[in-house]
């Protein structure tokens, strides 16, 4: 069973607040893959690999945007990066015709969220943070 981890706590909050909106939606979508997870209703997979890859490139152009100008960018921007190749796996795992997708959706799950939490609390708090101080 997996854990309920796909909801928002003030703690992820960064200060502005059109990326905390994003952010908001992203745990949203993990709520909503923990849900199909707990019913066994794995027909949600292919609009939520969808989701993560057109969703996701939207919100980290849209934090480069704040972050281009600040030190450290290159390796923020690599990090969004390395996570949309993560996401690509999981969306040729799946069209490949994966047999177990209790595991697959399960491990999606994990991954999404073990990243996102880390992403937010180590690099995004941080580095958006500058963004707020200087504004």
């Amino acid at each position: 069973m997996v854990e309920k981890l796909g909801v928002w706590r003030e703690e992820y909050r960064v200060g502005i607040e059109r990326i905390d909106r994003q952010h908001k939606i992203l745990f949203c979508n993990i709520k909503l893959l923990e849900e199909a997870i707990s019913r066994q209703d794995f027909s949600a997979i292919p609009y939520l690999l969808d989701m993560l890859e057109i969703y996701f490139k939207e919100h980290f152009r849209e934090e480069e945007i704040y972050l281009k100008e600040f030190p450290g960018f290159e390796v923020h921007n690599r990090k969004h990066w390395d996570f949309l190749g993560e996401v690509l796996k999981f969306i040729r795992k799946y069209q490949a015709g994966s047999r177990d997708l209790p595991a697959l959706a399960t491990e999606i799950h994990d991954f999404l969220y073990s990243w996102l939490q880390d992403h937010i609390l180590t690099t995004d708090k941080k580095e958006l943070s500058q963004v707020v101080i200087g504004s």
